[in-house]
């Protein structure tokens, strides 16, 4: 997605590990574009480093796990568990109303391309 940084590194077990720093990577991202920040919730005091300049052209977005930075980068409201309860857990339908959730309602161009 163009204008999205995403933080943070993931640990081999599937946890979010938080970043030494928020203020040099959001100041290249911001550089390069970036208009959103996806970053890890054990980083939100840290953001009180981050410069005036920066906060007002960069919005941060908080995320705790894998699977909420997912769909908070595609801009979905609804939880996963939700999300899969209204598709009755049917992978296929899953997939297409994310990808057409993520893609402006082009799902099922966006299931063919890939």
């Amino acid at each position: 997605m163009p204008g999205l940084l995403i933080l943070g590194d993931l640990s081999i077990q599937g946890n979010i590990k938080s970043v030494r720093s928020l203020v040099e990577p959001l100041q290249v991202g911001m550089d390069n574009g970036a208009r959103r920040a996806l970053i890890p919730l054990e980083n939100k005091r840290n953001f009180l480093e981050v410069s005036g300049d920066i906060v007002e052209r960069v919005d941060p977005v908080f995320f705790s796990d894998p699977m909420t930075a997912a769909m908070k980068a595609l801009g979905m409201t609804c939880s996963f568990r939700d999300f899969l309860r209204k598709s009755h857990w049917r992978p296929a339908i899953c997939l297409e109303r994310l990808c057409q959730q993520g893609s402006g309602g082009k799902g099922p161009d966006l299931l063919r391309a890939a």
